[in-house]
């Protein structure tokens, strides 16, 4: 019984300076990918990352964070001869940071979901996200509102 696997792993950074040699912002820009295949299951999954990040200088009081993530994998059961995909896409803009407690103050985001589940079907699920700050989130998913805790990972309906 055979088992192979395989990553790779690539990310760039560039950081300015302002005039008086001081950092102000940096880009970051990843990609991966990777795969799995033994006797039972196999998988792979590719990725992208481009994140900029603004107020670096010493006098500002918060990080800007903009930026995007997607993801794209399968995975195959092959005893059961079943196989799922799924894509992720994550949009972040404005999304601001306090230096001092590293807590999200504000800003928004949207996401796509895309796949497809072995006798579930095709799933679609695009939303907005809203940072609210103290922790808070509020996520839009077709029409309902959720709120989130962002510390606890506690989710709920919003009547």
């Amino acid at each position: 019984a055979t088992v192979t696997y395989s990553y790779y792993f690539s990310y760039k950074f560039k950081l300015n300076c302002n005039t008086e040699s001081e950092p102000s912002d940096v880009t970051v820009n990843l990609s991966y990918s990777g795969e799995f295949d033994a006797p039972k299951i196999a998988a792979e999954h590719t990725g992208i990352a481009e994140l900029g990040v603004t107020g670096l200088e010493s006098a500002t009081e918060e990080f800007l964070l903009n930026g995007l993530f997607k993801r794209t994998g399968s995975f195959e059961n092959k005893e059961l001869v079943q196989s799922a995909n799924s894509t992720v896409e994550i949009t972040l803009k404005d999304v601001a940071i306090d230096k001092a407690t590293h807590q999200i103050l504000s800003g928004t985001g949207t996401f796509v979901l895309t796949g497809n589940v072995p006798s579930k079907g095709n799933f679609n699920y695009t939303g907005n996200i809203t940072f609210l700050g103290s922790d808070g989130a509020e996520l839009t998913v077709k029409g309902d509102k959720f709120t989130a805790n962002l510390k606890s990972s506690e989710v709920s309906k919003k009547n």
